[in-house]
């Protein structure tokens, strides 16, 4: 997903408001049921360098384990994602793993009205290793290029029509830090697309 739109990623939800969340996401992702492709071995030459920074910065067994080949399957990111949501709920707090039907998954995370205390646990869990893992799979997926993510943003947002030309990869980087736009942009089906993922209107990340 998009860095402008990263606060997307992780709801923080409270107990109450949990169950409706996935409600809402299994709604909106009807028709979306086919799993994505793992993503390819070949895209990884594009991510040399962020696979040898990971492994220098790993630490624990199964970090090593899946960075070692410079490739990162669905299960394995799900194997890790998992032992986040394991230790969040070890932790007091509810997780659920929603899919978004695009290879990623985003976690719903509730049980307490601290955001604080939520804020807290999720980067505590987080920092054992799965950021650089989920980091590394979610750009393969969805930039498998490694292209300027402004550029791509504002090439789809052409390709469904949400804005005119011309419209650049700078006009979405300077349109994109004002709350009305990024409204207009995540309120359309199509346009909340381009922000999961940016390659969506060529097919090339999650298709």
């Amino acid at each position: 997903m998009l860095r402008k739109a990263q606060d997307m990623t992780t709801r923080r939800l409270p107990a109450g408001a949990l169950l409706a969340a996935l409600a809402v996401a299994a709604l909106t992702l009807t028709g979306c049921s086919n799993p994505p492709p793992t993503p390819r071995s070949e895209v990884s030459a594009y991510y040399e360098a962020e696979f040898e920074q990971a492994r220098q910065e790993a630490t624990t067994d199964l970090e090593h384990k899946i960075l070692e080949d410079d490739v990162i399957t669905r299960d394995e990111y799900l194997e890790a994602k998992n032992l986040v949501i394991e230790c969040i709920r070890s932790n007091g707090l509810t997780a659920e793993l929603m899919d978004m039907g695009s290879g990623i998954f985003q976690m719903a995370v509730g049980g307490s009205w601290d955001e604080d205390l939520v804020h807290e646990t999720m980067l505590a869990c987080e920092s054992s290793g799965f950021a650089a893992i989920e980091g590394l799979y979610s750009d393969m997926i969805q930039n498998p290029e490694k292209r300027n993510l402004d550029d791509l943003a504002a090439e789809c947002l052409l390709a469904v029509g949400l804005v005119d030309e011309p419209f650049t990869g700078r006009d979405y980087e300077r349109e994109s830090n004002t709350s009305g736009f990024m409204t207009r942009v995540m309120g359309d089906p199509e346009g909340a697309k381009c922000m999961q993922d940016p390659s969506y209107h060529t097919g090339s990340g999650t298709r």
